[in-house]
């Protein structure tokens, strides 16, 4: 056990899990940040900011809401399935599917900061007059991926259910 203490912090999505990072990272001097984001453990994403306060080590865990409800996934299925699924064992094919669907999730974030990053250039796009045939160009391919992330979001929901009743119909 490394920490004394510890909270979560679940929030609505990666942005805003990027402000929580700064913000925490800003008021709290002594950190160290464990990010598990692109480096899932056993599909677990989440970001852990360990503080140092008067000797003792306190952890914050940030999640959005689609770790935090993949985590609550994983827990069910532990208490449901198997234990060992909380530390990467128990039945292959229920690990494989907890995997995948936290691969899914983790594109659809990815997604939202890619979105995120255009977001502000098509409001500023949106707010011109007179708009030259290159911002036209740029809007149409932002509203492209608007539309392609609409799109790709109903596909992995669509994929998420099937990845959940293959993998783990047979435990119930």
């Amino acid at each position: 056990m490394q920490d004394i203490a510890g909270c979560r912090i679940v929030v609505p999505g990666i942005t805003e899990q990027e402000r929580a990072i700064e913000a925490l990272t800003a008021l709290f001097h002594n950190t160290s940040l464990v990010d598990r984001r692109d480096r899932p453990n056993n599909g677990y994403r989440a970001v852990h900011l360990i503080v140092s306060q008067s000797g003792k080590l306190i952890e914050i865990q940030i999640r959005t809401l689609l770790q935090h409800g993949w985590a609550e996934l994983s827990e069910k299925a532990a208490d449901v399935i198997d234990p060992a699924l909380k530390y990467g064992g128990g039945d292959p094919r229920a690990m494989e599917a907890l995997c995948k669907i936290s691969d899914l999730l983790h594109g659809e974030e990815l997604m939202e900061l890619q979105f995120a990053e255009l977001e502000p250039e098509a409001e500023r796009l949106l707010s011109l007059r007179d708009v030259t045939p290159e911002q036209e160009q740029k809007l149409a391919r932002l509203r492209f991926l608007k539309d392609g992330i609409k799109q790709r979001h109903l596909a992995v929901r669509t994929e998420l259910m099937a990845v959940f009743h293959e993998g783990l119909e047979g435990f119930q």
